[in-house]
């Protein structure tokens, strides 16, 4: 943090951001390497849904933990970090399955190999 800033607060904030969040980072590479993938085998939607919900936890649900219940800079890290395993988590229950890279066909022999 110091490269950035010689701010003690900034600092302590930025360092509690990446205590908490940071461990979640693996899953946004997950995500959105899946989602490229997606894009490959042209079926984005599910991938596209799955960012959305990111988006919904980490942005209204750690607003609204701020905003209506008082919560504090730990628990919206806490949210967006949640926000991010979930993207994982979804892009990859979307993307995973066989069926998602053929098209309701099985690989033949060549595909395995």
């Amino acid at each position: 943090m110091g490269l950035f800033t010689t701010d003690q607060t900034v600092q302590e904030m930025g360092s509690l951001y990446l205590r908490i969040v940071a461990p979640a980072y693996g899953a946004i590479g997950l995500g959105l390497a899946l989602y490229f993938a997606s894009q490959g085998a042209k079926r984005v939607l599910l991938p596209v849904l799955a960012g959305t919900a990111r988006m919904i936890v980490a942005a209204f649900l750690g607003w609204s933990a701020v905003l209506w219940f008082g919560a504090g800079l730990g628990t919206l890290f806490q949210m967006v970090a949640l926000g991010a395993l979930a993207y994982g988590v979804l892009t990859a229950a979307a993307v995973l399955p066989r069926r998602m890279f053929f098209h309701g066909r099985e690989p033949d022999d060549r595909a395995t190999q």
